[in-house]
């Protein structure tokens, strides 16, 4: 029964996604052909063309990262990505490790 279920989840999911990647294009090809057209004299694009624009963006600038894993939200708080690093150009105490946010 477990095994019933675990495969039920991933069908769910699986659909739950495809549903969403179909949606994103769906508004992209919408967007583009409202917008583009009539700014940059080109032609309306398809929704296999919009999905396939979408996936090159997502390659091209990594925009499409899908983490598969949840870690209780704490990586968001964290700034493990900003390393404080001395030099010898630094004193002790002008080491700020901390982005700036301004």
């Amino acid at each position: 029964m477990d095994f019933l279920w675990i495969i039920l989840q991933g069908v769910f999911i699986a659909l739950l996604a495809m549903l969403i990647i179909f949606i994103i294009t769906a508004l992209f090809v919408h967007l583009w052909n409202i917008t583009v057209p009539g700014i940059f004299q080109l032609r309306e694009i398809e929704f296999w063309e919009g999905f396939r624009l979408l996936l090159l963006s997502c390659i091209l600038f990594g925009g499409c990262a899908i983490p598969l894993r949840y870690d209780g939200g704490q990586h968001a708080h964290t700034h493990d990505h900003f390393p404080c690093v001395q030099t010898d150009s630094f004193s002790e105490g002008d080491l700020n490790c901390s982005p700036s946010h301004g």
